[in-house]
């Protein structure tokens, strides 16, 4: 009798946790092709440029903790004119994040950090940014597939270059990241696929235009050819309000990321 009680408690556990796979896998699907709704939308004031990705991204494992840092650069490739104003050929947002991480187990992550970022960082346009965050991540497997999810809330401080100071915005992010493995080749050698969606909503501030403020979307295909390097390449997608009238921002890019990766606890 104990023996049928314990293996109906296990089949029905496996079956509530095979119930939990399915339910946060139609919510990622449903996010991304939510997403793609919104970033598929336009106005008459829209502006529309093809662009280029390129980003560097270092993470170091230290037992229970991770320092991460990166940069990234989004380029205009081709010279447009929306309204009388030019956008020439140039870099249109640099960016630098540096994040420490703890992770209490294998799931769960708590971080903070600071993203610096300047847009059109070579011409007279150009403004700075100060973005120290706060986040935690919640990672799990779907069969061979590894998600995150990750919740981040930001204190945005904007240059206000006719004022000579910085006004202080607030907002949150969510992002849903997947990594497919497509041919393991060795332990260290493989091929896989990742892709993320990521919005992001605004809280307060004066440069809050609207409650959906940003959306990203990222696909490519990655080879890893040793433990701590990685080379990605693949799409990418960005929808931005960019001021009170809600007028947009919206760009298609190829991306290139390569990712190192150390962990000084294994050394």
């Amino acid at each position: 009798m104990k023996k049928n009680i314990y293996l109906c408690i296990i089949k029905n556990s496996y079956m509530s946790h095979q119930y939990l796979r399915r339910q946060i896998f139609s919510l990622t699907t449903a996010l991304l092709l939510v997403g793609s709704l919104f970033c598929c939308s336009s106005q008459a004031q829209d502006i529309r440029f093809p662009g280029l990705w390129t980003g560097v991204f270092f993470q170091n494992h230290i037992g229970s903790w991770d320092w991460n840092t990166s940069l990234s650069n989004l380029a205009n490739l081709e010279d447009r004119n929306f309204e009388g104003i030019d956008y020439p050929v140039s870099a249109v947002r640099f960016q630098f994040v540096n994040l420490i991480s703890y992770h209490h187990n294998q799931h769960w992550y708590f971080s903070t950090g600071l993203h610096y970022q300047r847009n059109y960082p070579f011409d007279d346009r150009y403004n700075n940014e100060f973005r120290p965050f706060e986040q935690i991540e919640f990672r799990h497997k779907i069969s061979k597939m590894a998600v995150t999810h990750m919740l981040r809330l930001n204190q945005r401080f904007i240059e206000v270059k006719a004022d000579k100071e910085y006004s202080l915005n607030h907002s949150f992010q969510y992002k849903t990241s997947l990594n497919i493995p497509l041919r393991i080749i060795s332990e260290h050698k493989k091929l896989y696929l990742s892709a993320y969606s990521e919005e992001y909503f605004g809280i307060s501030g004066p440069f809050i235009d609207d409650s959906f403020c940003e959306f990203w979307l990222y696909a490519a295909v990655g080879f890893q050819w040793r433990y701590s390097s990685r080379l990605e390449i693949g799409i990418g997608h960005e929808y931005l309000v960019r001021n009170s009238l809600l007028d947009t921002r919206i760009s298609w890019y190829p991306a290139i990321n390569y990712i190192a990766q150390f962990n000084w606890h294994r050394a």
